[in-house]
């Protein structure tokens, strides 16, 4: 399924370097554009809105390689769908942690963590981190896995390092 590409193409965009805010997000994958491909090299990405920002918000069944870049917003990276790889980069949180349980599944709605996944739209929600830093305010989870009604979601650490100690109830190894 390629989405709604007047083409048919797959949408695709790596970013090398420079700067990209947005409102909410400094990229946004979301709704029946499906098969994306993104890679990020370098660069900032972050969102500005106060309370409900992120980098980078990725929910559908594309794949998105992060090599490095700085990524940050309330939540560094929220993932709710497809393959995501992170080979490296620094992801920060900046907003206090608040309880997933009671957050919504539309939306990023932040908890506050440097890497969220939520595996919520039947979209195979699978990250693997090999290498990166991840930082989160207070007492926040550096990473937060929620499954929601997606019991194949994945979350494997394999290295990178992290504010505090990744919860091992969440994390799957290959």
């Amino acid at each position: 399924e390629k989405g709604e590409s007047p083409t048919g193409e797959a949408a695709k965009l790596t970013v090398n370097g420079g700067t990209l805010i947005g409102y909410y997000y400094g990229v946004v994958t979301n709704g029946n554009r499906h098969d994306t491909e993104i890679v990020i090299n370098g660069g900032m990405l972050s969102g500005t809105a106060k309370d409900d920002s992120t980098s980078i918000y990725h929910a559908n069944k594309g794949t998105l390689t992060i090599n490095g870049g700085n990524l940050i917003g309330d939540d560094g990276l929220v993932v709710k769908g497809g393959t995501v790889n992170i080979k490296g980069g620094t992801f920060t949180a900046t907003k206090p942690f608040a309880d997933p349980e009671s957050a919504g599944t539309s939306g990023a709605a932040p908890p506050g963590c440097a890497l969220y996944v939520e595996g919520n739209y039947g979209y195979a929600a699978r990250v693997t981190v090999t290498d990166g830093t991840f930082k989160s305010v207070g007492d926040a989870p550096a990473v937060y896995l929620k499954f929601n009604d997606d019991p194949e979601a994945k979350l494997i650490l394999k290295g990178g390092t992290y504010s505090s100690e990744p919860d091992v109830a969440y994390v799957h190894s290959d």
